[in-house]
């Protein structure tokens, strides 16, 4: 499954995915792809495996890259190619319940040309809560011959029932910066830096650290960790890979372990504030141990 792609930036994206595009071969072999899959990656590198995956199911020859069909699902101009993609003005556009309630439409009805239609959400995390309860129900009581492709770099915004009914595939690709992290922010001022948060040493100042974190919500406080969780992976990767010290990588690896707590704990539903104050407590532990 490794199409011709017009853009050099495309091929390499989506040789990356090696595993999961001999994977997703095989399924589509067999008769056996999944009638929802989330790919959790950067939008553009989720994008070339899904638009590869296409390009597969409907040409005849697996994806040529040259034929008519191929450069329809190219030029996404392929009828039985739906995307969707957030309307509105913003960093982050929405994917509105007006949008969601098309493709549920749309999955009803027969594809034009192929044996099956192909629905890919740009984005998926922007979707509005009404949108993303109206997509369960069809995930619920999915289509024979639809199949729904949701990208989104940020799994934990997805709607654990959503993720339960899809398949979720991790590609790899290298993680973001703090900084890119940082600029997905719907307020980017909101957040700390890792260097911010270094600035905790002492118990006096707790209190600043608990002020901030409790002003996010937990979609905010999510981000919150993963912003701080890359910009301490970007300080301390060098001394890890030097193995300097065994106590120092076993703490390194206490605060890397910290901000996984507080991400699963948010995605277990827990109480945003709750969260923030027993990161906030571990946090201030590890820093008076240096």
């Amino acid at each position: 499954m490794y199409p011709a792609f017009e853009r050099p930036e495309q091929q390499a994206r989506l040789k990356a995915q090696a595993h999961y595009s001999q994977f997703l071969s095989q399924r589509l072999a067999k008769g056996q792809l999944a009638h929802a899959y989330l790919f959790k990656a950067p939008v553009e590198d989720g994008y070339a495996l899904a638009q590869a995956l296409s390009l597969a199911i409907f040409c005849s020859e697996g994806g040529c890259g040259e034929c008519v069909v191929c450069k329809q699902v190219l030029q996404e101009q392929h009828p039985d190619l739906h995307l969707v993609r957030g309307e509105g003005e913003g960093r982050h556009p929405l994917i509105k319940l007006k949008q969601i309630q098309q493709l549920i439409t749309q999955v009803t009805l027969p594809p034009v040309q192929s044996d099956y239609q192909v629905f890919i959400l740009l984005h998926a995390e922007n979707m509005q809560k009404e949108s993303s309860n109206a997509l369960l129900k069809t995930l619920e009581e999915p289509s024979s011959n639809s199949i729904i492709i949701l990208l989104t770099p940020f799994l934990e915004r997805i709607l654990p029932t959503l993720r339960s009914r899809s398949q979720v595939l991790s590609l790899a690709t290298p993680l973001p910066s703090s900084e890119d992290l940082i600029h997905q922010a719907e307020d980017a001022e909101k957040l700390w830096t890792w260097q911010q948060l270094e600035g905790i040493r002492t118990a006096p100042q707790l209190d600043s650290l608990l002020q901030h974190l409790e002003k996010l919500n937990s979609v905010e406080l999510s981000l919150q960790f993963e912003v701080l969780q890359r910009g301490c992976w970007e300080r301390i990767r060098p001394f890890i890979l030097e193995k300097s010290s065994r106590s120092g990588l076993a703490r390194a690896h206490k605060y890397l372990q910290l901000f996984d707590d507080g991400l699963s704990q948010l995605r277990a539903n827990a109480h945003a504030r709750l969260v923030a104050e027993t990161f906030a407590q571990k946090y201030l532990h590890l820093r008076q141990q240096i």
